[in-house]
Formats: structure tokens, sequence, C-alpha cells
């Protein structure tokens, strides 16, 4: 099985807090004022997302930088502390 990507990983974990949201990709594209198919992209990992869009993205799902250091540093460097 092919190694997963940072972006991949990066992407898994926005698809998963707009998921947890309960929010449509449209809806989240919306409120960047962003196409869907730039967040489909994104989730996908075939696209990187710069660091503001980053953090405008989980703003508006209601996370803060520092409640999702954690997952960040799970995802990409392995670690859960």
């Amino acid at each position: 099985m092919k190694k997963m990507t940072n972006e991949q990983k990066i992407g898994y974990l926005l698809q998963k807090y707009r998921e947890d949201n309960n929010y449509s990709q449209q809806y989240v594209a919306d409120k960047l004022n962003k196409h869907k198919s730039t967040i489909s992209l994104w989730e996908s990992g075939k696209r990187s997302i710069n660091m503001s869009d980053f953090i405008e993205l989980i703003e508006t799902m209601g996370y803060d930088k520092k409640s999702i250091s954690k997952d960040i540093s799970a995802i990409i460097f392995g670690k859960n502390d």
C-alpha cells in the first residue's frame, strides 16, 4: 500500500473536521469564498493548502489553532503529545 503524503494526511483531517460538523463541501467553500472543487482538492491531498486558508478553514469549522495542534502533530509526525 502506498504511503500517504502530508497533503493527503492534512486533507483527511480537514475532511474529518468538516464531516464532524455536518458541513458540506459547498457550505465550506461558500464560507471561504472558494470553489467547491478547491475544497475537494484540499481534502484529497491533490492540492496543498496554504497556512492562511488552513487557519480560516479550521476557524470556520469552530476549531482554533491550539485545539488542532495535537491532531496535526499526530497526523504529520506520528506523535500523540
